[in-house]
Order: C-alpha cells, then structure tokens, then sequence
C-alpha cells in the first residue's frame, strides 16, 4: 500500500495577530487592573468615603472646624468661615461640593461628590481609548479578511479526462 507524502503546513505570514488587536488587549488588561486597584476589594469600608478632623482639609481649601455648642458644623478656609446646620447632607463651595455622611464635635465622615455623582475624566478617557481601539480592530479585522477571501479565490476548472 502506498501512502501519499504528508504536506507540512506552512505558517502564513498574515496568521499572527495585528498590532491593533494587541494594543485593544493590552488597553482593557490595563483598564480591569486599573479598575481592581480604584475598587481595592479588600478593604472593608466603603472606599469612596473619607474622614477628616479638626483642621483638615475636606474640599479644596476649605477645612472642617468641627461642632459648636449648637451642634452646628464649622467650615473655614483662609478668608471667611461657614456654619452649617447639624442635620445638613451636603457642603457646598467653590462650585463643588461633598456628600456628608456623619459627623461627631472632632470628625467629619464625607463622599467627595467627583467619586460618587459624575464619571471622572479617566474614565471617561478609557472608555473613548477602548471604543477607539475597538473600532480600528474591527475596521482593519473587516479589511483583512476580504483582503485574505479573494487571495484564495480562484477560477472553476474545466475538467479534463485522461485519455
């Protein structure tokens, strides 16, 4: 019995991946970590919140300066001070503001309004950069492809018999 010779597979030059499917890969790779690490899953607090005392900043440069006898809170920066009442939720200036969530006469716990009401600039930039990178893998996975059928595209044979 004869046996017919093994053809070796010869590796095409267009087989390996495009640079733009590697470069989308590496952006969302990116993009999950950079997420992972904003989340930080291991702590067991909410992450956005912060708490700051006595002196310490809360927006820009404006300070918490604790309770009066009142019960009112104190903010202050370095020209002027406001008084808020005990029950307020949020704090207001400069054109931003926080999201209070408690307070006692020393501390104040507080939501920075850029993390839990907007989509920030960064995400925003990698949404645009991954929907960029998307759009060019498509486009140029599109054009090779056609490129590729038409290569092996050929012309239907008259059959021919042995005489």
């Amino acid at each position: 019995m004869l046996r017919r010779p093994q053809q070796k597979r010869v590796k095409k030059a267009g087989s390996r991946p495009h640079l733009s499917l590697m470069l989308l890969g590496g952006a969302i790779l990116a993009f999950l970590l950079w997420m992972f690490i904003a989340a930080d899953p291991f702590q067991t607090a909410n992450p956005f919140l912060r708490q700051t005392t006595i002196g310490q900043g809360v927006l820009g440069d404006w300070r918490y300066g604790g309770t009066d006898s009142s019960g009112q809170m104190k903010f202050y920066d370095a020209y002027q001070s406001v008084l808020l009442p005990g029950d307020a939720r949020t704090f207001a200036a400069d054109g931003q503001f926080v999201s209070i969530e408690a307070h006692t006469p020393t501390t104040i716990t507080f939501e920075p309004a850029y993390e839990s009401q907007t989509i920030g600039p960064a995400i925003a930039l990698w949404i645009g950069l991954l929907a960029t990178a998307g759009v060019v893998a498509f486009w140029r996975g599109g054009h090779h492809r056609s490129s590729t059928a038409s290569r092996f595209r050929t012309r239907a044979k008259s059959a021919r018999f042995r005489r």
